[in-house]
């Protein structure tokens, strides 16, 4: 049974206990009502009356019961006969039986207002009952019992607040009992109160160490692994009574009794809380406060709350006091980094834990409400209040004589300080950023792959004793961390903020090699690792994985297909809009637009292939997490759009993603997991873990893979985006590929790319994204350049494996088909099985010229396929020639709408998907052109 649903069967519960008791009230008030108004309208006593004696039979036919059975003159004078009344009126020309001594009787009795129930079964009108007793008396009462006094008006409204009151807290109970039932059922089946921590393996500090393997290829040991926490056991027998009686004074001074809940402190703890006044003391027991230090769970809910309680018996059920006391000593934050009083009397006095006394042992017990605050270094007039409130609880409660406290107040802990212990916390030396990607890889694997709770996988790596076999290149990995320590890779921007890179780099079979998240110095362990965790925009360095290697995958374009250099137009909204925007309106050759990083082509190929096929490639073969059409909170985020095609996306990608999605296009199509690790062993040297044997997922073809490849290598030569790339050390020996990345308005800048031994990504921008317009240089791609430099120093020369299935062939540069006697050709790389039609524009015998988007272009009549010279700005995307002639000059172009009717090519492709289109956005998002 779930949480929300548990909460859900209280609230309908409660919702049909308060409608029952509402309407039970209701009806009873409508049947006092009905009551009230029948009663009402019943006749009088006189009226009773009239209608008995009228339906009584006439006294003529009825026996007389009397002496004197025959008829008696009227109209004689009227004397009283014996056993009879004497007539108060005469009547008997109403036919009135005064003989009847019944009748007679009754008469007289209505009249002296003498007469009882048991004559006709009537009362008088002033005297019966109202409401409930009139209810009750016509039900069957006792007949006997008189009428009571007539209650006043406010007793009436006192009895009707009071059944009234009562009868809201018998719903009240009622509502309470089957929530409460509820409740228990829930805490019973549903709430994970199990505790997942083992309290005697604690103390069993056995650290955890990192390998790295050398240049021989041999494992030798990096670094012991000691988390942040500086901590050292100390069994309880060694923990002096002074500190033992100073924290349960102060924390929990009915520890000793209790069954790990205070139940008094407990309910103060939650009066508090819902009445919104401060409370003195929080209503954790040492128990309590030990699970939550152990699990780092400390989120405010009614759950955790829950949870806690319930672990906190479980745990007495399970461990002595003293063996928990021992725990919570031991673990305990104490600041400056310490964690138990064996490490803070270290650290505070430089003395052995056992060694303190009564005023040191209150001045460190008393950090623990708060270690900033009450840090005696830094803050020691706050210490010192604390530590004589310490004291005063132990001395209340009895655990130290009148004279111990006030020889322990009267204790100059300020000088007793060591104020070294201030210096040495601020010289720790912190992991490097590969480190920390290690722990958090191995704690999620631990998790996922072994099933380990949270807390014990973080136990593990600290003080499991695993032994860590890392794919850290630590050669290249100080390469890295000096090229990002450099102020002279970055430009100096404006203000006291920079902007911030990461880098990450990994071999072709996932294995990470050398990561930095950030420039400088760093700051800490665990901090924000931008190479893995930070989401930003890719920009065009998108293009490879959304269009360009899906299209050649799918057989929608080759090296060289001709696409329409103008932007679609669709309908938004029932306007007529155009995407993206700029665009020449004639016709380019694919390979021309890679090297330009123009962006209406791959607009133009992405919807003639399809948007579907695009974004499952994306996040089904490059394995790059993309949303789609989920909401978040009261935001939809979608990337299933044509701006995702442009690198335009609700949050963007990592650099780790991008350099395994990069990687299929150096090692045959393949995708491996990227991973920091190849192996773990546990203390006992069995492996738990390993990432030596992962087998390749199918990402494309080879022959995709190596076209695509091909493609890439456009953007370093002349009039590209990344020319200086192409000029590196390791470009003129080792070929390189690569693209570059940037939003339109230069928030992000990127550049992804690889050599036949390596391949990366980097990012730059700042952290909260902002315009770098001050500079439009791609340092991204700067850094990348000096990164990979390093890596490949001193590698052998070696070119990528081409596979059987790609052909090298001659295309015509006009029409991009294969050269059929043209003027002007260039070299093109095809997957066998798709190759472009014959040139007809120049020869004979040629196949019919088809362009997606559209268009139409002329025979050149002059070669100019050679440039004389081009410079690049290395702005991305934005290329700059002088005097170049990298198109034919005599080349001429007729612009085109979108709406124009096309064929498909002639070459063998797949067709265009058959699902419904999504609609082009108007602009969003994407690189510059």
């Amino acid at each position: 049974m779930s949480k929300d649903t548990v909460l859900k069967s209280f609230k309908s519960m409660a919702a049909r206990t308060s409608a029952a008791a509402k309407g039970a009230v209701n009806r009873a008030k409508a049947l006092i009502e009905d009551k009230k108004e029948s009663l009402g309208k019943q006749p009088n006593a006189r009226e009773r009356y009239a209608q008995r004696v009228q339906s009584k039979p006439d006294p003529a036919e009825r026996p007389r019961r009397y002496a004197e059975d025959t008829p008696r003159d009227y109209s004689a004078p009227q004397t009283k006969r014996e056993g009879e009344y004497a007539p108060r009126h005469s009547r008997a020309a109403q036919g009135y039986d005064y003989a009847s001594v019944p009748a007679q009787a009754a008469y007289n009795r209505y009249e002296t207002g003498s007469y009882i129930i048991e004559d006709y079964g009537v009362q008088p009108a002033e005297s019966e009952p109202k409401g409930i007793k009139g209810i009750l008396a016509k039900l069957g009462a006792d007949k006997n019992k008189k009428p009571k006094k007539r209650r006043k008006a406010w007793q009436k409204v006192l009895i009707y607040t009071g059944k009234s009151l009562l009868t809201v807290a018998l719903v009240g109970i009622l509502t309470g009992t089957i929530v409460g039932t509820t409740a228990a059922v829930y805490v019973l089946t549903s709430l994970d109160k199990d505790i997942d921590f083992n309290l005697r393996t604690l103390k069993l500090q056995y650290a955890s160490a990192i390998f790295v393997n050398d240049i021989e290829g041999n494992a030798k040991k990096y670094q012991e692994l000691h988390g942040t926490e500086n901590r050292i056991w100390v069994d309880y027998d060694k923990i002096p009574k002074s500190v033992k009686d100073a924290q349960v004074a102060i924390e929990d001074k009915r520890y000793w009794e209790h069954n790990g809940v205070d139940w008094k402190r407990t309910g103060f703890a939650f009066f508090n809380m819902f009445t919104g006044q401060r409370e003195t003391q929080g209503g954790s027991t040492i128990d309590q406060q030990l699970i939550k230090n152990i699990t780092q769970e400390d989120e405010v809910s009614i759950d955790r709350k829950l949870k806690e309680i319930f672990r906190a018996m479980e745990l007495e059920k399970q461990y002595t006091k003293d063996e928990i006391l021992e725990a919570y000593l031991n673990v305990i934050a104490l600041g400056n980094g310490c964690n138990g009083v064996q490490s803070a009397a270290n650290t505070y006095f430089d003395k052995d834990v056992a060694d303190l006394t009564i005023g040191e042992s209150a001045c460190i017990v008393g950090i623990t409400k708060n270690p900033s605050k009450y840090n005696p270094l830094l803050y020691p007039e706050n210490n010192e209040k604390r530590r004589k409130e310490v004291l005063y609880q132990m001395y209340d409660q009895k655990l130290i004589t009148k004279t111990e406290y006030e020889e322990a107040r009267a204790e100059d802990i300020p000088s007793k300080l060591n104020k070294s212990a201030k210096a040495s916390s601020e010289t720790k030396t912190y992991n490097n950023y590969y480190v920390d990607q290690v722990i958090s890889d191995v704690i999620r694997d631990l998790q996922e792959r072994n099933g380990r709770s949270k807390t014990e996988a973080q136990y593990m790596v600290y003080s499991g004793g695993l032994q860590i076999f890392t794919e850290m290149d630590q050669t290249m990995q100080i390469a890295a961390e000096n090229v990002y320590k450099d102020p002279k890779t970055f430009a100096k921007y404006r203000g006291t903020t920079q902007p911030q890179s990461a880098i990450v780099v990994m071999d072709y079979q996932g294995a990470v090699k050398a990561i930095v998240g950030g420039r400088g110095e760093k700051v800490g362990d665990r901090v924000l690792n931008r190479a893995t965790e930070s989401r930003r925009q890719p920009g065009s360095s998108m293009k490879p994985i959304s269009v360009y290697g899906p299209g050649i995958e799918f057989n929608s374009i080759t090296f060289s297909t001709l696409v329409n250099n103008s932007p679609i137009t669709t309908k938004v909204n029932g306007k007529t809009t155009s995407f993206p925007k700029g665009g020449t309106g004639a016709p380019m050759v694919v390979a021309d637009a890679v090297r330009k990083s123009v962006n209406c082509v791959p607009v133009q190929i992405a919807k003639y292939m399809g948007i579907d096929k695009s974004f499952d490639f994306v996040t089904k073969n490059a394995h790059v997490f993309l949303y789609d059409n989920v909401k978040v909170g009261s935001t939809v985020k979608d990337d299933h759009n044509p701006s995702m095609v442009l690198g335009g996306l609700t949050e963007g990608v990592t650099c780790l993603e991008m350099a395994s999605a990069y990687a299929m296009f150096g090692n045959g199509g393949n995708y491996y997991p990227p991973h920091t690790y190849s192996y773990i062993k546990d203390n006992d040297g069995r492996i738990i873990l390993d990432n030596r044997n992962l087998k390749p997922i199918r990402g494309m073809s080879a022959e995709s893979a190596y076209v695509t490849n091909m493609l890439l290598r456009e953007p370093l030569k002349a009039g590209g985006t990344a020319t200086s790339v192409g000029g590196t050390k390791f470009g003129d020996r080792l070929p390189v590929f690569g693209k570059t990345g940037s939003t339109n308005d230069y928030k992000d800048r990127y550049f992804a790319g690889g050599t036949p031994y390596y391949v990366a990504a980097a990012w730059f921008g700042f952290d909260k994204p902002k315009s770098l317009n001050e500079n439009l240089t791609n340092w991204a791609m700067e850094a990348w350049k000096k990164v990979m430099v390093e890596a490949n120093k001193g590698l052998p020369n070696k070119a990528f494996a081409k596979p059987e299935g790609v052909v090298v062939r001659e295309f015509c540069s006009d029409s991009g088909q294969l050269a059929n006697g043209c003027p002007s050709t260039r070299t093109g790389y095809y997957k066998a099985g798709n190759l472009p039609g014959l040139c007809g524009m120049h020869g004979s015998g040629g196949d019919k010229l088809v362009i997606i988007g559209g268009g139409t272009v002329q025979p050149s009549t002059e070669d100019t396929t050679t440039s004389k010279s081009t410079t690049t700005d290395q702005k991305d995307d934005k290329t700059t020639t002088n005097k170049a002639t990298t198109t034919n000059k005599a080349t001429t172009t007729k612009k085109v709408t979108t709406e124009e009717k096309t064929e498909p090519p002639t070459t063998k492709t797949d067709p265009p998907t058959t699902t419904k289109p999504k609609t082009f956005p108007p602009e969003t998002t994407y690189p510059e052109e």
